[in-house]
């Protein structure tokens, strides 16, 4: 939402590149352009990919530690070629909100796109904050759950550095599709899928979850859908956590599911039982 609110104020556009706007970064990243970044189409290096990166996730690194993971790793492919995930490309949009904004990520978030009731904070687990959850791991075998290790996002920046309550999330969710955050035109080009450079859409069709990617969302489009009506989302799991975001927008409706395990199959089959029993219901 920070690039599409910058992209507004005319600072860049979808298809300015990394070259023209951040040209201290290596050389061969330089033609991957904001609409690859936020498509994951890059074919830059995910900084979670290397060994090195698992090795220190116990250890508060500053952020400048992030890109070093992958400053020498080789393309993975053409900008444009396909689609495949990368947290890389979400920190050097950070580094660009940053740029433009002449402020910190996190204030430009609280400041340009949040309101007074939905903020969000820097996650720091060494930090205390009131009704903050503990991450869980539950054994395949036995069933019982156990605390997870300590697992640092210090150093993530704007590719998951921040925590929010899921009622903030859902008012931010809100008044983003009520039109009081971005302009119906980005909301259009947030949800349109992505084309690779061959014209096919971005997608990931061998998977549990079918779906196409657009510009920071997923299409869902297999038979999770309600009455035959696509839905859009996000979802994913981290070290104790997991979390599903669906939204149906035939029907203005959307359903936000997080828990302080790792079931993250279990957390997005209950917000897709949520949204299509709620779906039927209005129907």
């Amino acid at each position: 939402m920070g690039v599409f609110k910058l992209i507004e104020n005319g600072c860049f556009g979808l298809e300015s590149t990394l070259g023209d706007l951040l040209p201290e970064i290596p050389e061969r990243w330089s033609k991957a352009e904001i609409t690859h970044l936020l498509s994951h189409s890059s074919g830059i290096k995910n900084y979670t990919d290397p060994k090195q990166y698992w090795k220190e996730t116990q250890l508060d690194v500053p952020k400048e530690r992030i890109l070093e993971y992958v400053w020498a790793e080789p393309m993975e492919f053409d900008p444009g070629e396909k689609y495949k995930f990368c947290n890389t490309g979400y920190y050097l949009l950070g580094l660009i909100i940053e740029k433009f904004s002449n402020q910190s990520y996190f204030d430009f978030v609280n400041s340009e796109l949040l309101s007074r009731t939905d903020k969000i904070v820097p996650t720091d687990t060494r930090v205390v904050l009131q009704n903050r959850a503990v991450g869980y791991r539950r054994s395949k075998l036995t069933r019982k759950l156990t605390k997870v290790e300590y697992y640092s996002n210090s150093g993530t920046f704007s590719a998951g550095g921040f925590s929010a309550s899921v009622r903030g999330f859902l008012e931010f969710e809100r008044a983003l599709f009520g039109g009081k955050i971005i302009s119906p035109e980005s909301l259009k080009s947030l949800m349109k899928v992505g084309l690779s450079n061959d014209g096919e859409e971005l997608a990931e069709l061998n998977v549990k979850y079918d779906f196409r990617m657009a510009h920071g969302v997923f299409v869902f489009k297999n038979g999770l859908m309600a009455d035959g009506k696509y839905q859009i989302g996000n979802a994913g799991n981290t070290t104790g956590f997991s979390s599903s975001y669906i939204r149906l927008p035939s029907e203005d409706l959307s359903a936000s599911v997080a828990c302080n395990t790792e079931d993250f199959d279990q957390i997005h089959e209950l917000a897709n039982e949520i949204i299509n029993g709620v779906a039927s219901r209005k129907t």
